[in-house]
């Protein structure tokens, strides 16, 4: 299961989203938003808003979501639903 990261390609914060996801090992997928209107549409309909970075864990129970988040928030949401690398 891979990680979905929706970003901005100019965003600083989705820059320092990608750089913490390797350093943490993770298996995801970036959708820049701007170029790909279904990723937008698929982001805003989980996260509820237009913002990035977002980060969706497709998870057995229902997709988890971190929305608008820092790099520092990553691995504790990987570890809350049990998805640390």
């Amino acid at each position: 299961m891979k990680l979905r990261l929706f970003i901005k390609s100019w965003c600083p914060w989705c820059k320092a989203a990608i750089a913490r996801l390797n350093d943490l090992g993770a298996e995801f997928e970036t959708f820049d938003i701007e170029k790909e209107r279904s990723a937008r549409d698929e982001m805003v309909r989980f996260s509820g808003q237009t913002l990035t970075p977002v980060l969706l864990a497709p998870l057995p129970s229902g997709p988890a979501v971190l929305a608008d988040f820092g790099p520092e928030e990553i691995e504790g949401f990987l570890e809350k639903h049990g998805l640390r690398p």
